[in-house]
Parts: C-alpha cells; structure tokens; sequence
C-alpha cells in the first residue's frame, strides 16, 4: 500500500496549521513557496509512478471500501495534481505584489486559508466515492 496518496492532503491540512505560528509575514511567503514547491515536486513524482506501476489506493484508517475511505491515485488523477500543483506555484510565485497588496496584516491567514482550500481541491481529485467527494 503506497502512502502517496494520503500526502497530497496532509501536506496541505499540516501547512495550514502551521501556517498562523509564524510571527514574521515575511517568512509565511517564502515557507508557502517551499510547500507549494515540494507538492509540485512529489506531484510529478506521482505521475511518473503512476505510469509506472498503475493506480495507488490508500484506504485510511485500515478499513476498506465501502465502510471506510478510499484514496486513488490513478493517472488522471495524478495529472490534474500535477496541473493544480505547478499552476498553484506559478500564480502564487507571480502574486506576490497583489498579495502584499491586499492582504498586508493579514497574510497569515490568507495562506492558511488557502491551503486548507488546496486540501480540499486535493481530495476531491482523489476521493474513490461520492460520499467523500461531497465532504471534501
């Protein structure tokens, strides 16, 4: 069972957390760039081993389908992430003079915010049912 699935979620819901700690606004760009950087990394990791040894379920908590959640990572799902984590990047990386812009004080809570919205996007695209799919 292959955890690559369940990454492109809590990578996401850990940086939002982490997110509003910081004290400096400064370090909340560059430290949303590194994870935005690092998903589009694993991203074309996860196409290329998608291609190479098929589809990738992660089934969370141990229960399998239909009683418990099903993550897949199939190659069009694994496409979309890759889209959605390199135009992620570039529009942020563009962004920042609008960001500092509108949200000067409060850049914490935009990037956290996003983030958790980047979670959900993310689970959308790999949710194995529709139940889930509603929730995320």
């Amino acid at each position: 069972m292959s955890h690559l699935p369940i990454f492109f979620i809590l990578s996401f819901l850990s940086a939002a957390l982490i997110i509003p700690l910081f004290k400096k606004e400064g370090r909340v760009y560059t430290f949303s760039l590194f994870v935005l950087g690092i998903q589009a990394i694993v991203s074309v990791y996860a196409l290329a081993a998608v291609h190479r040894s098929g589809t990738h379920s992660y089934h969370l908590g141990g229960w399998i389908p239909p009683i418990g959640i099903e993550l897949v990572l199939d190659p069009l799902s694994a496409f979309r992430l890759f889209l959605m984590s390199i135009v992620t990047f570039l529009v942020i990386f563009h962004g920042k003079q609008i960001v500092d812009a509108d949200c000067k004080e409060r850049k914490r809570w935009f990037f956290s915010c996003l983030f958790l919205y980047l979670a959900g996007l993310n689970g959308i695209v790999l949710t194995g049912d529709l139940f889930n799919l509603y929730v995320f």
